[in-house]
């Protein structure tokens, strides 16, 4: 399978003071010039990790996160195929 057929990625932000938070992305500053007022915005589902915890938590109540660029120390984005979401079942 072709890494762009894949249609869901989920971005993760590791920002500077160590927390991690995590969601769909909504838009993004195209501008290629570094400065400090560029941003991303993360729609929901969104998960946030304080800094030196273990595990993620869902905002259930917040539907887009605004992440300044300035505060991001590094950014992944983990590609899900979409028919692995519909056919996995959970452990009993």
């Amino acid at each position: 399978m072709s890494w762009s057929t894949l249609k869901h990625r989920t971005y993760g932000c590791e920002l500077t003071d160590g927390t991690h938070i995590a969601g769909t992305l909504c838009t993004n500053s195209t501008s290629v010039e570094e400065t400090a007022d560029r941003d991303i915005a993360l729609v929901a589902p969104i998960t946030y990790r304080p800094d030196e915890a273990t595990a993620e938590a869902v905002l259930d109540d917040v539907g887009i996160v605004i992440v300044n660029a300035e505060r991001i120390k590094f950014l992944t984005i983990t590609y899900v195929d979409p028919a692995y979401e519909t056919t996995r079942t959970e452990p009993r």
